[in-house]
């Protein structure tokens, strides 16, 4: 099972839509096999400062370690999975 997180300013109808889009290629490439958990950093800045996050939006793979981060847009489904260590997955 694949674990990421996303952290976000805040939880708009703008934030809403990347989160749908962002969902779209997760399930397209890895199908049920991952857990989404959305963070706003306005809300849980905990979270953000403990996994570093300096700017949003990033994701986070967590799981399988060791983790990694994308930071900016994830539009291109083949730039993040090659950000995320996970090439090649389908």
């Amino acid at each position: 099972m694949y674990e990421f997180k996303l952290y976000l300013v805040d939880h708009t109808a703008v934030t809403a839509e990347a989160v749908i889009r962002l969902e779209g290629i997760l399930e397209a490439r890895l199908g049920g096999k991952y857990v989404l958990d959305v963070i706003s950093v306005m809300d849980d800045p905990e979270s953000a400062e403990r996994d570093d996050i300096w700017a949003t939006p990033t994701i986070v793979r967590t799981n399988p370690e060791p983790p990694r981060k994308m930071i900016g847009d994830f539009t291109d489904p083949d730039k993040l999975f090659a950000a995320l260590g996970l090439n090649g997955k389908a």
